[in-house]
């Protein structure tokens, strides 16, 4: 039993032992095909570019395979911490990868997420990676296992594919099997505007169109959902192409084609551009067919084969008999054939063949134009040319009432030339009556002209000798009659020069100048007139002058003035309180290429209603009959220079309410001046540098002195009072900046200019500042009488005079001023001249005389053109005064016998004097032989101006004039000037000539004409204010010679400067050292106060 039991035992120990043995040796094998498999699904992995992980839910430790570091770059560890390995993630793609992680482990199933992944080298990839949670039997979440592929290549290629797809200048669009939307481009969504919501992966194509049509996005007829059926049919067939209508006006070419797996690729193509052309062309069809049908003929076309292509109803209501065949395809000989058949024309003698073979021969040769007559009487005009193509064409024209009106016509013909020998006798007396009207107008133009001289020359006499008459001590009923007369006779002097103008104007036959002019001197001397007036009324007055507008133009200074004194005289006229004031700046362009200036005469005057300014600028028209009774008027003087700025090519108007004043403004184009020089003004450079201060307590008088001074260069400080100009004074003193010249109006509330002066002579910081008051005192307001003053201007202040004064209270050596152009003559005479008076009325040659003395002129009278002759052949003068209509010998006729005279008395100055206003007289005399024109009655200023500056006789020959120094001007300079002051002026003379000489012979070796002009000019100014009267001399030569384009001239007289230049610094020194020094001293304006104040009380 024992044995059997070990028996037993051994063979189950062997069996034991045989199953353990075969146990391992099955697990080594099954443990190596693990391994195997193991290796290459780690190969599979690596080729696949496939990873595996897993994260622990209790660890937070991810445990990554070997392809997920090699697929990541970075070297292999046995765990990375959950955070660490999510770092990886993309930063914009964290948040996807977080979510898909929760909806796995929401919905305990797989899910698929695509994200981007950063590796450590810089590069990005594109991982696709399925979360796949995992949980214990009990449902306690263990943990994540993933799987991670690099998809960067499918993405890389996708993106190449869709830039492709976006590229594709049509719309594209891909359907999966299930008709869902896959794919589409930007030029699909652009075609489907406003459906971007619905055009996304996934929205069926049905669901597109539903809301397509619930939006109105495409147009189509019907019921919406019988639209949206017929669209999926097509769409399911996947055939023909559609061409869809969208409701902001474009077309849709839709093309669509199955793909391989059922789905369906589509292209859309925008046929806007084609609908439209398409529209076009028939547009353009029809409106050939509309302009076929339109025209008043018959139309016709047929093809190269003679069969009819078209006509119009004219065309077949010409020819109605066989309007029933005209169809297009018939041919042209059956149609015509037809004609004989139906008897519808006058086939004449040789019957209906014949005449069908003449018309088909003109038919096909296209021949020239043939008249038919049909046999209803009518009669038709057949023209046809041939096409290009090989074709017809042909135009039938119903010329019955052209034949019916050249009947008309032989009989009209008859009539006409009936007619036309009646008309001859008519013209015949026409012209008999032409002369008439033209004599008469000649009468009418002599009348004018003789009423212009008879009246303008008792006129002449009335006015002088009154004015001579006030001048004289007078009883006051004496000078009140006086004044009267005067105003009476300046009243009626008006009449007669508006009245004139008018005429001339309605006549065409005033004609303007172009000439150059300066227009800061021509509106200032036209404003300066009404002064005296506006300072009786107590008003101020102002001319405001923009910077642009400030320089030398072209055109007629003397039209622009009559205008502007017009203007400006009515606004001081109307003006009882307030300001009156004239802006002048430049206009907008307005179509010429001209500057167009505007001028505005601005008052705070009575103003006018609106029925009142209706008839403004009307002849004979006034606000109302008290304006008349008030003010006086002809109410010509609107109307004339309205007249005037349209002849200057420009227009005028007015702004106004009643009591409140008026503006009235005029713009002309003017051209800029043709010398540079014109116009110019420039302080010396010392003086620009000047403090100055205005102290006026009206805004438009401190504007317009700030303006002055601006134009000079010189940027001025204000003050609107006494007190606040004290107080500015003292501040600029103690700054240690003190005001070099204060200007002061001198009429003022609370403290006046007098009051002023006296307050700033008695502080003795301030008390040695050059004063200049700005009087309304009139002309007659003296220096003399206001002491403490260094200068007084007369307001209106010209910008020339303000300038002057500058030069004479600082010490310049030359003056500058405007270059002299057309229209200067406030020029003064610097010496007296012989003038002849030639005048055959004896209150106008005394009147004429007495203006000529009173100003230093020595002056011899005759009573006809033959005492002229005979005075001039045996005297010396420089000028002569010459009346024209005189008798024995007119001044025309003796002016022609002076001129024959031989030299120096043919050379003699002759000022034509004339009360013959009209057009064309002056040009007339000039071309006589005068050398200027002055018309009736004489103005004293403009007769004084015209003398300035004449050129010495050809004869005179004084010592004086050869002497190179006027020692008498050189002692009235010292006795107006500081001795220190004209020492440092005649010091510099030699210096500053020098440098002027340098330039002259510059500019003469140039031929620089304009140049030259101007230094000479300023030579010949400097020269003669110094007395230094030959190198004046001769600077004025130069001058006058390039005046006349004479270079040769001009330089011939250049080389003497040199010589006269040295013979008068010569004689400046031996004057200068003959002199006291004391007694050429000036007091100052202080010592001129105290010693007048010291004389007033040795008289008390």
């Amino acid at each position: 039993m024992v044995l059997t039991l070990v028996v037993v035992g051994a063979v189950m120990a062997v069996v034991l032992l045989y199953l353990l043995w075969t146990q391992r040796r099955r697990y080594k094998q099954a443990h190596s095909l693990a391994l195997e498999t193991t290796r290459q699904l780690h190969e599979a992995q690596r080729i696949g570019k496939i990873g595996h992980w897993f994260t622990d839910e209790a660890t937070h430790v991810t445990t990554w395979s070997p392809q997920m570091f090699e697929l990541v770059g970075v070297p292999p560890k046995p765990a990375l911490p959950v955070e660490e390995a999510r770092s990886f993630v993309h930063p914009d793609d964290i948040a996807a990868y977080l979510e898909a992680r929760r909806r796995a482990i929401a919905t305990r199933a797989r899910v698929e997420v695509e994200n981007r992944w950063l590796r450590p080298d810089g590069e990005t990839r594109w991982f696709h990676i399925e979360l796949n949670p995992k949980y214990h039997a009990d449902g306690t979440h263990l943990g994540m296992f993933g799987t991670t592929q690099d998809i960067t290549d499918r993405k890389r290629a996708e993106q190449r594919l869709i830039d492709a797809i976006e590229s594709i200048s049509e719309g594209f669009v891909l359907f999966d099997s299930d008709d869902h939307y896959v794919l589409t481009n930007a030029k699909y969504r652009e075609m489907l505007a406003g459906m971007a919501d619905v055009l996304m992966p996934g929205t069926p194509y049905e669901t597109m169109l539903q809301a397509g049509a619930e939006r109105g996005v495409f147009v189509f007829d019907g019921d919406p959902q019988e639209w949206v059926r017929r669209t999926l049919e097509w769409h399911s067939a996947a055939g023909a192409p559609l061409e869809q209508q969208l409701t902001d006006g474009r077309w849709i070419r839709a093309v669509e084609r199955r793909t391989r797996d059922g789905g369906i690729v589509g292209i859309r193509t925008d046929i806007t551009e084609l609908k439209q052309a398409e529209a076009a062309l028939k547009a353009t069809q029809q409106q050939l067919t509309d302009a076929i049908e339109s025209i008043s003929e018959g139309f016709v076309l047929f093809d190269r084969e003679d069969r009819y292509v078209l006509t119009n109803s004219n065309y077949r209501r010409l020819y109605p008999g066989i309007a029933d065949l005209c169809e297009p395809g018939a041919r042209f000989e059956t149609v015509m054939r037809a004609n004989i058949e139906r008897n519808l024309h006058e086939f004449g003698p040789e019957g209906g063949e014949a005449w069908l073979r003449g018309l088909l021969e003109w038919h096909r040769a296209c021949a020239e134009p043939m008249e038919q007559q049909l046999k209803s009487g009518r009669w038709v005009r057949a023209i046809e040319r041939r096409t290009n193509n090989g074709g017809i064409v042909g135009i039938r024209t119903d010329i019955t009432a052209v034949k019916q009106a050249e009947a008309a016509l032989r009989q009209q013909v008859m009539d006409l030339e009936g007619a036309r020998l009646q008309l001859t006798a008519m013209a015949a007396d026409l012209a008999a009556a032409r002369d008439a009207a033209e004599a008469a107008n000649r009468i009418k133009s002599e009348f004018l002209a003789n009423m212009s001289h008879e009246v303008r020359t008792p006129m002449n006499g009335i006015i002088g000798m009154n004015g001579l008459l006030l001048k004289t001590k007078l009883t006051a009923e004496q000078q009140e009659y006086a004044v009267a007369v005067h105003d009476s006779a300046e009243a009626l002097l008006t009449v007669i020069n508006d009245i004139l103008d008018i005429s001339k104007l309605e006549a065409g036959k005033v004609e303007l100048e172009a000439i150059d002019f300066d227009l800061v001197d021509t509106v200032e001397s036209a404003v300066g007139l009404f002064g005296p007036k506006a300072n009786e009324k107590g008003i101020d007055l102002g001319v405001l002058i923009e910077p642009a507008a400030r320089a030398g133009f072209r055109g007629d200074p003397t039209r622009l003035r009559q205008v502007l004194l017009n203007l400006v005289g009515n606004a001081v006229k109307f003006t009882d309180q307030g300001s009156v004031s004239l802006e002048v700046g430049l206009a907008p362009p307005c179509g010429s290429r001209l500057p167009r200036l505007r001028f505005e005469v601005v008052d705070t005057g009575i103003g006018m209603s609106d029925e009142v300014r209706a008839k403004l600028f009307r002849k004979f028209s006034q606000a109302d009959g008290s304006i008349t009774r008030r003010f006086g008027g002809t109410g010509l003087g609107l109307a004339v220079a309205k007249q005037l700025v349209e002849l200057m090519g420009g227009e005028i108007g007015v702004e106004t309410f009643p009591e409140q004043g008026s503006r009235f403004w005029f713009e002309i184009p003017l051209a800029p001046a043709a010398s540079p020089t014109i116009g110019r003004r420039a302080l010396p450079e010392k003086l620009a540098q000047l403090r100055i201060l205005i102290v006026d307590d009206v805004e438009m008088n401190r504007r317009v002195l700030t303006a002055q001074l601006g134009a000079l260069g010189i940027a001025a400080a204000a003050a609107i009072d006494g007190f606040e100009a004290i107080a500015e004074l003292k501040r600029a003193w103690h700054q240690g900046r003190p005001f070099d010249l204060v200007i002061i109006d001198q009429r003022m509330p609370a403290l006046s200019g007098d009051a002023l002066v006296q307050r700033i002579r008695d502080m003795p910081e301030i008390a040695e500042t050059k004063l200049l008051l700005a009087s309304s005192g009139g002309t007659d307001a003296r220096q003399e009488e206001s002491p403490a003053v260094d200068a007084i201007l007369i307001k209106p202040i010209r910008e020339q005079s303000l300038l002057d004064a500058f030069v004479r209270l600082f010490g310049s050596s030359t003056a500058p001023g405007p270059t002299p152009g057309a229209g200067d003559m406030a020029a003064t005479t610097t010496r007296p001249l012989h003038i002849l008076v030639a005048e055959d009325n004896k209150i106008n040659q005394q009147r004429t005389a007495m203006i000529l003395r009173s100003v230093g002129h020595q002056v011899d009278t005759v009573e006809n053109g033959e005492q002229a002759l005979e005075a001039v052949r045996n005297g010396a003068y420089d000028a002569v005064l010459m009346d024209v209509q005189m008798p024995v010998l007119d001044g025309i006729q003796a002016t022609l016998r002076i001129r024959a005279l031989p030299p120096p008395a043919n050379r003699v100055t002759i000022i034509a004097v004339t009360a013959h206003a009209m057009t064309g007289a002056r040009e007339q005399y000039l071309a006589m032989g005068v050398d200027d024109y002055v018309a009736k009655p004489i103005n004293a200023r403009i007769l004084i101006g015209k003398l300035a500056g004449l050129p010495p006789r050809p004869d005179l020959d004084t010592a004086a004039e050869d002497g190179a120094l006027d020692r008498l001007q050189l002692d009235s300079l010292a006795a107006h000037l500081p001795a220190e002051s004209v020492r440092q002026l005649l010091a510099s003379f030699s210096d500053q000539v020098e440098h002027q000489i340098l330039s002259i012979e510059s500019f003469s070796a140039a031929g620089d004409l304009a140049e030259l002009v101007r230094e000479a000019h300023s030579l010949a100014g400097g020269s003669g204010n110094l007395g230094a009267l030959k190198l004046s001399r001769l600077a004025r030569e130069i001058e006058a010679a390039c005046r006349n384009a004479d270079l040769a001239g001009a330089a011939l007289i250049v080389a003497h400067l040199r010589a006269a230049a040295a013979e008068a610094s010569a004689e400046l020194r031996d004057w200068l050292s003959t002199k006291d020094p004391s007694t050429a001293l000036q007091m100052s304006p202080r010592h001129r106060l105290r010693r007048a104040q010291r004389k007033r009380a040795a008289q008390v």
